[in-house]
């Protein structure tokens, strides 16, 4: 076997590569596709390549059951960003006998000027990087992504209330979602979504949002940066719950996917201000002392913290229902509450 020469594919590697009609392939061809995205690299007969950083753009007429096979769902997990081409309007006809009429392909009417080296678009991607994003915008990013995977009926447990609980149970959540919960289904986002936003969904918000910035010029990413970037990023990583009241007053809501995700981003952030939570959030102070370090702390200031916590959860269970934004309020004042008690623990281990 070792003695055996794979001659890869010259396109493995680029920094490049676009995949025409991907849901023609078959699904054993998608898994070494997904094992390409995934974790960057080819096996054959023992013999394995990298293929690097890369762009990766996939094409489909309709991977809804429009193609050859089925997507595996693995696969469309990995695509960050779904863009629906526009129909064809009839009024460019005249544009489209030109090119027939004179043999032009639309691949060689690419400007050169936007065609990049590997090292150009190294260059470009760190100062991509280097966009910053401001604390009172990544507070709103927050507070937006906090809003749909809690679930008050997944769970007993408060770290099992999520609608991740209630899929592995095989059930829907528009079945636990008819029972009676005490919120209002309307002004609560979470009824609205069957999911929540996984952790690759939120990095790559963080990054397209970054990247949009830079190519409008802009010194940090704006909310009007993360209001248009954020839809198109979410369209098909955030299912809707077409059973939720929400969806009874706006049937336009259930086919324009667009327009919803837009619709709860402004009403999370119209709820954030509504809290003033810039001023109001019990996590700011609680957060500003323990990014401070704990090197160094005695055990009767550890000993204050752990007060402060435990009032700031005492007077969240009093002034508010148990909602997602405070949902994970509670889970990150425990988390705090937890790194102190166990400091503690290693102060008296010292003596």
């Amino acid at each position: 076997m070792e003695e055996i020469k794979v001659s890869w594919r010259k396109w493995i590697d680029m920094r490049v590569k676009i995949i025409d009609e991907y849901n023609r392939l078959s699904t054993r061809v998608q898994s070494a596709l997904l094992t390409l995205l995934a974790d960057g690299y080819a096996e054959v007969l023992n013999q394995i390549i990298e293929c690097g950083e890369s762009a990766w753009f996939l094409t489909a007429n309709d991977d809804l059951g429009g193609g050859t096979y089925q997507v595996i769902e693995a696969l469309k997990d990995r695509l960050d960003i779904v863009v629906i081409a526009l129909n064809f309007n009839s009024f460019f006809l005249d544009d489209l006998l030109f090119r027939v009429e004179s043999g032009q392909k639309p691949e060689n009417l690419v400007p050169k000027d936007i065609i990049f080296t590997p090292e150009e678009l190294d260059l470009a991607y760190k100062d991509i990087m280097k966009i910053p994003i401001p604390k009172p915008v990544l507070r709103r990013l927050q507070f937006f992504t906090a809003q749909f995977d809690f679930c008050d009926l997944a769970a007993d447990i408060i770290e099992y209330k999520s609608k991740d609980v209630i899929r592995l149970a095989g059930k829907t959540l528009s079945e636990v979602c008819r029972n009676e919960c005490g919120r209002d289904k309307v002004k609560n986002l979470c009824s609205q979504t069957q999911n929540g936003i996984s952790v690759r969904g939120r990095l790559t918000i963080i990054n397209f949002a970054k990247a949009l910035a830079y190519f409008r010029g802009n010194p940090e990413v704006g909310l009007d940066d993360l209001r248009q970037i954020v839809p198109w990023l979410l369209r098909e990583k955030l299912f809707p719950n077409l059973e939720s009241p929400a969806f009874q007053s706006s049937q336009a809501l259930s086919v324009d996917r667009i327009a919803w995700i837009r619709k709860l981003w402004d009403s999370a952030i119209e709820l954030y201000e509504q809290l003033d939570w810039d001023h109001a959030d019990p996590l700011i102070p609680i957060e500003q002392e323990f990014n401070q370090g704990l090197d160094g702390l005695a055990a009767a200031e550890v000993n204050r913290r752990l007060g402060a916590i435990e009032n700031a959860i005492i007077k969240l269970s009093k002034d508010s229902k148990l909602l997602a934004y405070v949902y994970d309020t509670v889970l990150r004042l425990k988390y705090f509450h937890q790194r102190y008690s166990n400091y503690m623990k290693w102060l008296e281990f010292r003596g």
